[in-house]
């Protein structure tokens, strides 16, 4: 074995570092590599066993990345923006990945994953944990209309991140939360349904889903997270459950096109620039005694 240093050391076009157990993670790639690119299973004797934040970020014209069957981590962004990537295999020696990690990979298609693979599993294409209990990552070259798994219970942070060419998501009533940036940049969604399992949807949720028109939040949510719907342009209209108690920072900032919304009864707290640039909102419904007054919700517009 090498002298391990702290410096970070060349093998081909990959750049790496050791990790205190001794072993090599991937921490960089020469962005103009073209193609295919296998990561090796070991460099000078010394195994592989991670690929490190942004390692391949990013790295736009590689097409197939091999993974070896020695990395155990994969960390967050690790192959953002390969916008040339169309599939990927991981092995089944993957036991932790981290979210975010195919951000913006808007030509891939499809995310194997290895039979034997003890943690995770693939159906269709979409990254899920083992007990397909959680969707991890939605490739985001998928197109078209897709359906949650029945059984599934949460959506993942960031699962269907910037999957511009999904028009329709369906989310089954096992499904009780929803994510931070779960559907950020989904520009192709004009609608989408919350089903009433849900009790939680966190923050950026639906940050940039431009062509929502839409949206209702069933009585079962109780919170509403930090700019949840900020940027969703051409939303025109809300209505909040009675379930909700509270409303996060900013959630619906910049609705340029958002007419009217309706607050539920349970909501006691709303945060600040919730309706800050929403320059088209002429009404919003407020119950008697769900806040203190009408004038706390005009003052959130600010």
């Amino acid at each position: 074995m090498p002298e391990i240093t702290a410096s970070a050391a060349s093998y081909e076009n990959l750049t790496y570092d050791y990790l205190d157990d001794g072993t090599i993670e991937i921490t960089d790639c020469d962005a103009s590599v073209e193609g295919e690119l296998e990561i090796p299973s070991e460099i000078d004797g010394v195994p592989v066993t991670s690929i490190g934040d942004n390692a391949f970020n990013p790295c736009e014209y590689l097409t197939t990345i091999t993974i070896p069957d020695s990395v155990t981590n994969i960390e967050n962004r690790a192959f953002s923006y390969c916008y040339s990537l169309t599939s990927i295999t991981i092995p089944d020696s993957v036991t932790s990945i981290v979210y975010n990690v195919f951000f913006d990979c808007c030509s891939l298609t499809s995310i194997i994953v290895d039979d034997n693979n003890s943690a995770y599993c693939s159906v269709d294409g979409v990254l899920f944990d083992k007990n397909l209990e959680t969707i991890i990552s939605c490739p985001g070259g998928k197109e078209g209309e897709y359906t949650i798994p029945e059984g599934v219970m949460s959506i993942g942070d960031y699962a269907f991140a910037d999957c511009e060419s999904l028009v329709s998501v369906t989310i089954p009533d096992s499904v009780t939360s929803i994510g931070s940036n779960a559907f950020w940049g989904c520009d192709g969604l004009t609608s989408i349904t919350i089903p009433d399992s849900v009790t939680s949807i966190g923050n950026s949720a639906f940050t940039c889903c431009s062509y929502l028109k839409s949206i209702t939040i069933p009585d079962s949510v109780t919170s509403l997270g930090n700019y949840a719907f900020q940027q969703c342009i051409y939303l025109n209209s809300v209505t909040i459950g009675s379930g909700v108690t509270s409303i996060g920072n900013s959630a619906f900032q910049g609705c340029d096109y958002l007419r009217s919304v309706t607050i539920g009864s349970g909501v006691t707290s709303i945060g600040t620039s919730v309706f800050r640039r929403c320059t088209s909102l002429t009404s919003i419904t407020i119950p008697e005694g769900a806040l203190n007054s009408p004038m706390e919700a005009r003052s959130k517009c600010k």
